[in-house]
Formats: structure tokens, sequence, C-alpha cells
């Protein structure tokens, strides 16, 4: 159903049962976009981002992606977290710090330090 909800300042298009929603409310700016189980957005043939509710999984496959932060930028996980590309480098403008709990581990053919 289409609903236009001028006293609320709502836009609703919804099934009957609710499990695919959007809604936008105009007066805040705010848009709420709902799917039972899967909801997925596509621009072009190169890029894809899957929202996937019964796994809790979220896919992006594009070409290039790129991640900025005017702040903080934290990555964390309860499990494994995995970087791997041909080239991987990691640079600090100040300290850079490498802790483990347990052992580290360096390996390569050829290793420089310093």
């Amino acid at each position: 159903s289409f609903e236009l909800d001028n006293e609320n300042k709502v836009i609703r298009l919804k099934d009957s049962e609710e499990n695919c929603l959007l809604e936008m409310k105009t007066e805040n700016g705010n848009i709420t976009l709902k799917g039972k189980e899967k909801i997925t957005i596509k621009a072009g043939e190169k890029i894809t981002i899957v929202l996937n509710g019964s796994s809790g999984k979220i896919t992006v496959d594009t070409t290039d992606l790129s991640v900025s932060a005017t702040g903080q930028l934290k990555l964390n996980a309860t499990g494994k977290v995995e970087l791997t590309g041909a080239t991987i480098r990691e640079e600090a403008s100040g300290n850079l710090n490498l802790t483990a709990n347990g052992m580290t581990s360096v390996a390569g053919n050829l290793i420089k330090l310093g």
C-alpha cells in the first residue's frame, strides 16, 4: 500500500504484512528501508551491496572501495580479522603500536626492520 500522511509528514510504501517497507519522514529527512530477509542495492554493473538480515552479513562487491573518517576509524570483531592484497601498506603519521596477547609471527621471503 502507499500512504501519504501530510499531518505526520510521512510517505510510506509497504506490503500488507510489512515484510517490505520504505518510509520517508519528510520533516527530519529520515529514510527507513526494510526487507524481511535481504536488501540488495545495485549501481550499474560494478557495484552491489547486499544486506542479509537472516545471516547478519553485509557484502560489498565493487571495483574500488574507499573509506575515510575525519575522526576515528575502528574495526572490531569477536572472530578473526583478515586483510589480504597483492601489496599491503600500513603507515602512521604518529606512533604505530602492534600488540598481541598471544604469539606474534612475522614471516616473509625478506624481512627488513629499521
